[in-house]
C-alpha cells in the first residue's frame, strides 16, 4: 500500500526540518508540506529537503484536506510540523490499516524533552485514549484514502478537525494506536503553561462534544 504524509504548517521553519527529517526515513511515496501562508523560511526549508509544498489559505483542516485531495496514495498520514514519527512507523501503519476491521490508527503521545511535567501529561493522553479512544491530530493519526473520502475529509472551523475526524472515522471501524511514540515540541506548554494549557484543551473538547451532541438531537 502506497504512503502519503501530509504536513500542514504555518510559520514552522524552527520545527519543521526535525518534522520532515524523520518522516523522510521510512521513503513515503508522497509527503507534502501544505503551507497556509508562512511569513518565515517554513517553504524554502520543506523545499530545501526536496519535499513537495502546495500553498494555500491558512486552517489547518483545510490545509490537511487540501493535502489528502492532491495526493493519490492509499494512505493517509497526517503530521503536525512539531511532531517526529518514530523509527520504523511505516510498518506500524501498514501493519494496523492492513486489519479491515480498523480504520483509524494513531501513534501514542510523547513529549520531547524528559520532564516530570510532561510524564503527566503522557500519562493524561494515554489514560483519554484508553478511556475514551481519542487520540488528537498530534498523536499523527492514519488512515485508508477511501475511509478518508467516506467521511468528508476534515470537518471545517468551527469543529475540532481532530476529534471530528476520529469520532467521524470510528463510526467505519475501529481505532488501533500504535505501540511507539511520537516526538513533540513540548513548546506549546512552555509558553502557556503545563495546567493552564491542558484545561483550556479539556475544556474546548468537552464544550465541542456538547454543542455536536446537541446539533443531532
Amino acid at each position: 500500500m502506497s504512503l502519503a504524509i501530509i504536513v500542514p504548517t504555518l510559520n514552522e521553519e524552527a520545527h519543521l526540518p526535525a518534522c520532515l527529517d524523520a518522516a523522510s526515513r521510512e521513503r513515503p511515496d508522497e509527503l507534502v508540506v501544505v503551507d497556509g501562508g508562512s511569513r518565515d523560511a517554513t517553504c524554502d526549508v520543506a523545499r530545501t529537503h526536496g519535499v513537495r509544498v502546495i500553498e494555500t489559505k491558512p486552517g489547518r483542516a483545510a490545509q490537511m484536506n487540501e493535502g489528502a485531495a492532491r495526493t493519490t496514495s492509499d494512505l493517509l498520514l497526517f503530521c503536525h510540523a512539531d511532531t517526529m514519527l518514530p523509527d520504523g512507523y511505516r510498518a506500524h501503519v501498514e501493519r494496523i490499516l492492513g486489519d479491515a476491521s480498523v480504520s483509524l490508527g494513531a501513534f501514542r503521545f510523547g513529549l520531547e524533552r524528559r520532564r516530570a511535567a510532561n510524564r503527566v501529561i503522557e500519562l493524561g493522553v494515554a489514560l483519554r485514549c484508553a478511556v475514551f479512544g481519542m487520540p488528537y491530530g498530534d498523536q499523527a493519526l492514519f488512515c485508508r484514502r477511501a475511509d478518508f473520502l467516506a467521511v468528508g475529509g476534515f470537518a471545517p472551523p468551527p469543529a475540532l478537525e481532530d476529534m471530528a475526524l476520529v469520532l467521524d472515522l470510528r463510526r467505519l471501524g475501529h481505532l488501533r494506536m500504535a505501540p511507539v511514540s511520537v516526538r513533540i515540541s513540548d513548546r506549546a506548554w512552555k509558553r502557556h503553561g503545563y495546567f493552564a494549557l491542558t484545561l483550556r484543551h479539556y475544556g474546548k473538547a468537552v464544550t465541542w462534544l456538547a454543542r455536536r451532541g446537541t446539533d443531532r438531537r
